[in-house]
Order: C-alpha cells, then sequence, then structure tokens
C-alpha cells in the first residue's frame, strides 16, 4: 500500500503543473483609471453608457484588468475630443493610437510591445472535417 501517497503526490504535482498561477485581479489593488471609448468598428463598439462592448481594444483592457486589478470607469466621445483629453490629463489611456514622431515626447508609448498568449484550437483527432490550416477549426456547423 506505500503506492497510494506516491499516487497522490503525482496528482498533486500533475495539477499544480497544469493550473495555471497566474496573479489575477481580485489578489492586487485595485485603482479605477479613466478610459477614453469612442465608436470603431471591430476595433471597440459600444461606446454608449449601459452598452454591451465589444472589440479588440475592448477585449485587450480586460485581459490588461486581470493582471493589473484596475477597474474602469468609460469615458465617451469622439476620438479628437478624446485624444485632447488625454494630452490634459482628463483620462489615463486612448486605445488605437498610433506612434507617431511629433507625440513622440507627449504620449507614454510603451518600449516593449502589447502582452500576447498563445491559444490552442483543439478537435477530435477523428474529426475530417476540422483541419489544422485553419478556418476548420472555428466552429461546428453541426
Amino acid at each position: 500500500m506505500k503506492k497510494k501517497p506516491v499516487v497522490l503526490l503525482c496528482i498533486a504535482v500533475i495539477a499544480w503543473l497544469v493550473i495555471p498561477n497566474r496573479i489575477m485581479a481580485s489578489d492586487t489593488d485595485s485603482r479605477t483609471v479613466r478610459v477614453g471609448y469612442y465608436e470603431n468598428e471591430v476595433f471597440q463598439e459600444g461606446a454608449r453608457p449601459d452598452t454591451v462592448k465589444t472589440g479588440y481594444a475592448y477585449e485587450y483592457y480586460q485581459k490588461l484588468s486581470e493582471y493589473s486589478g484596475w477597474q474602469y470607469e468609460y469615458v465617451y466621445g469622439e476620438f479628437g475630443d478624446l485624444y485632447q483629453m488625454l494630452l490634459d490629463g482628463d483620462i489615463d489611456f486612448l486605445a488605437g493610437l498610433a506612434w507617431k514622431e511629433e507625440r513622440a515626447d507627449l504620449i507614454g508609448y510603451p518600449d516593449a510591445p502589447m502582452g500576447n498568449e498563445t491559444y490552442n484550437l483543439v478537435k477530435h483527432e477523428t474529426d475530417a472535417d476540422k483541419t489544422s490550416s485553419g478556418c476548420g477549426l472555428y466552429g461546428n456547423t453541426r
């Protein structure tokens, strides 16, 4: 019966390796940051209070809040007005602001690229309808 403790230890080690060990927002200090939010198809949509928000920038904000613990106060408006608010210090973030030499001294552009995570799409090995070449992995029409 000495195998039982070894098996339990192996299971515990495997579980520890498999379960992600990230610092989530609930583990950090939370603060509210003001985000300039404007309507831009696919990039960020839902630029009104009580509207569902979607898009690349919105998803990135959500991922960032998981790591930082930040809560967001959205400030809605047109891009030009929000850009001026960023310059004036009235908002903390504004997505979609391309790097330009004339802005380099005004905007806190990061030196490192934005974070990234690897996602794997998996399928059952016997499912011939889905391929590793792309489109077929995004959904099952059956």
